[in-house]
């Protein structure tokens, strides 16, 4: 059974995440340029420095917890419908503007979260290097767009 703490944790970590994009790109996320939200947010996923690794690490322990817990796995599934929605919306504006091939943003925005997580996970094991994994990460992206 996880503390009553992981929550707590998982949140504070989520915010510390938030504000760290947010000084990436500089200005408030609604009113920044989608391709530098999207890959703000993606590359963050991708771990570079001890938080994080730590953030990625709370992050992948909550996911591997809703492989047993029901509870928790609905409350992941709500979480990533969100954030997938997010990043369908950062594609769809550029789309829009003529700049994302035409398609369904949802399925790319799918895809390229979790080869963010997925990648992440195997940085955090050791198995591909940080600059590795952003590297794929950013040409990802790249492809997206037209």
């Amino acid at each position: 059974m996880p503390s009553p703490d992981r929550p707590r944790i998982f949140v504070s970590q989520e915010t510390q995440s938030s504000a760290r994009i947010r000084a990436k790109v500089g200005e408030e996320l609604e009113e920044a340029d989608p391709r530098a939200v999207l890959t703000a947010v993606l590359t963050e996923l991708v771990p570079y420095d001890a938080a994080t690794r730590l953030h990625m690490r709370v992050r992948q322990s909550f996911t591997a917890l809703a492989l047993s817990d029901a509870a928790i796995a609905d409350r992941l599934r709500a979480e990533y419908v969100t954030f997938h929605e997010q990043i369908a919306g950062l594609l769809r504006k550029e789309q829009a503007a003529g700049r994302v091939a035409p398609g369904d943003v949802r399925e790319t925005a799918m895809e390229l979260v979790a080869l963010a997580e997925g990648l992440a996970y195997y940085v955090l094991i050791g198995l591909v290097s940080t600059d590795c994994a952003r590297e794929r990460v950013l040409a990802a992206i790249a492809d997206a767009y037209v």
